[in-house]
């Protein structure tokens, strides 16, 4: 069965789509980074939905593990994180920038969620309203955001090789140019003195003959 993105569909055909369609795949890694009491739960949303947890309780190791690990998505507890939250999650944001960061919430609030997007967290859910459907759409948008981005910053890179190397193009353009200028000028110089020369080897010779038509007349 094939749905299109606005079809409904059931949880269990959602696990198996994130299973099958190539958008999320079973086999990745998703790094839990929560206090005990909130692991448990994750952990078993997870694995229903046939992904392998790593957790970790500490948040600087998380950012370890995001910069050095192999891993499909972060989801961070809030509760997990310092008393001035949106410093911790903006370094755990940018430990890994192609990492897409989901943010588990006590209770919903909206210009907490709009910082923590701001801070580069991709999504936020309230803890108690996680299901295996919510949690796999969540990823599923996560991760296709995340693409996109990754996408637009190879594109950025792109760009910026590409003028590099135009400007690279042009310097070496214009250093050809002064060169062949240059040589121009040699040449011409050279052809001037050429010419100069001509001249003066025509008056050696013009003044030659005049002194060996002297010299005969004098004879």
């Amino acid at each position: 069965m094939t749905h299109s993105p606005c079809d409904p569909v059931s949880p269990d055909e959602e696990v198996g789509r994130c299973r099958h369609d190539g958008v999320v795949q079973t086999d990745l890694t998703v790094l839990v980074v929560d206090v005990e009491t909130g692991i448990a739960r994750t952990q078993q949303i997870l694995q229903r939905l046939k992904f392998i947890p790593l957790v970790t309780q500490d948040l600087a190791e998380a950012c370890r593990l995001a910069m050095e690990g192999n891993f499909s998505t972060i989801i961070a507890g809030l509760t997990a994180c310092p008393s001035e939250p949106l410093p911790a999650l903006q370094q755990l944001a940018e430990a890994n920038p192609s990492l897409p960061v989901i943010l588990l919430v006590e209770k919903q609030d909206d210009e907490l969620e709009l910082l923590a997007l701001r801070a580069g967290i991709q999504d936020c859910l309230v803890r108690s309203k996680v299901t295996p459907r919510v949690l796999a759409l969540t990823i599923r948008k996560a991760l296709a955001r995340a693409g996109r981005m990754r996408g637009g910053r190879m594109a950025v890179l792109l760009d910026e090789k590409v003028r590099q190397r135009t400007e690279e193009l042009k310097t070496t353009v214009e250093a050809l140019h002064q060169e062949l200028a240059a040589k121009r000028h040699t040449e011409a110089e050279l052809e001037q003195r050429g010419l100069e020369l001509q001249m003066l080897l025509a008056c050696d010779e013009a003044i030659g003959s005049s002194l060996n038509r002297e010299e005969l007349a004098n004879k």
